[in-house]
This record gives structure tokens, sequence and C-alpha cells, in this order.
């Protein structure tokens, strides 16, 4: 294992284990799911929380490697009073790459389209004057899928909705292809089953 890789692999396990000290948020009252298992916790409090490790983790991988250069992320102001949250930004060559960062792509109705918006309408247009003469590659990083054909048809709708858009969805393995950042298939979701044990034995 890379050096590399081991310290993406030590920010994972860290970040996880502070999500369970602080405590997993558990279903409450009005529910059938809590009806039928009690006070379990949320896989969907647990999702949004891990969300964030994704983003933690791509940036760093970033970070980590030798050619890309990581640009200002988060509320960045693009004008006009309006700020919009920056996943991942970062530079390679003449090339802005820009993703939106997403664990689950199985978005429902609203927030799709409003994704897809956020994407064109606000993000492309500001990179474009921010960086001219750049070229400017935006996409969605659907990072918990290592590559397309470990996929279903179940995302295959939303996936398709983004490129109609000119929207590229990339998974892990296109993402570390662009910034030379090797992690074999196997060992990514072992890896992730391994944090996902954390969560279970709490």
């Amino acid at each position: 294992m890379t050096e590399k890789l081991q310290a993406i692999k030590q920010l994972g396990r860290q970040e996880a284990e502070m999500i369970v000290s602080e405590g997993l948020t558990e279903r409450k009252p009005g529910s059938l799911v809590h009806l039928l298992f009690g006070n379990t916790p949320s896989p969907q409090s647990t999702s949004i929380k891990f969300g964030k490790v994704g983003e933690t983790l791509a940036k760093k991988m970033v970070d980590l490697a030798e050619d890309p250069q990581l640009l200002g992320c988060g509320c960045r102001d693009i004008g006009g009073g309006v700020t919009k949250d920056f996943d991942l930004l970062y530079t390679g060559s003449d090339t802005i790459f820009y993703r939106e960062l997403k664990g689950n792509l199985e978005l429902d109705t609203e927030k799709l389209p409003a994704m897809i918006t956020k994407i064109n309408k606000d993000i492309l247009p500001y990179l474009t004057r921010e960086y001219p003469g750049k070229t400017i590659d935006i996409g969605v990083l659907y990072w918990s899928v290592y590559e397309r054909s470990d996929l279903g048809s179940h995302c295959a709708t939303h996936i398709r909705k983004c490129e109609e858009k000119g929207i590229k969805v990339d998974h892990m393995s296109d993402f570390m292809e662009t910034i030379n950042f090797e992690w074999e298939k196997d060992d990514f979701y072992s890896y992730f089953l391994s944090l996902g044990q954390l969560f279970n034995s709490q």
C-alpha cells in the first residue's frame, strides 16, 4: 500500500470514528420501521453524515496527487450576492474540474433538477468568468461506486438525465485516473465495508 493511500484510509477511519463518537441518530416513533425495530440507527442520517466524508477524502486525494491542484472549495460568492457550495474544485494543466459529490444518486424528483440547474446555470457560468481561457470540465462524482459497471439499472435514469444536460457522471475509478491516484477496486470496497462495521457496532 502506498503512503498516499495509507493516508486516505487513516483519514477516512478518523472521520468515521468521529461520526460514531458523536452518536448516531436513531429512528423516532411515527414510522413503521420504528414500530417494527424500535430505536435503531437511522440509515438516512448516517448516509448524510458520511456523505461529507466522501468530500473530505476526495479533496485529500487531490491534495496528495502530484499534478492537479486543489482550488478553493466550500461556499463562494458567484456574484449578485448569490452564494453556492463548491464540493470539489481542482485544476490540471489547462482544465478546471468541478465535481458535485454524491454518495447516492437516487435523488428525488425535486433534488435532481435542482442539482442540474445549480451546475449548469450557476457553477459553469461562474467558472467560465473566473478562469478565462481554461477548459471547464463539470460533472458529478458518484463516489460510492468504483466504476459504472458495478451499478445495476436503478440509477440509469438519473445518470442519463445528468449526461443529457452535459453533466458527466464519474465514479471513483474515473476520478482517480484524472488525478493519477491508485486504489484497487477490491480494496476500495473492502475498506468501506470495514468502516461500515464501525456503525454496525453501535
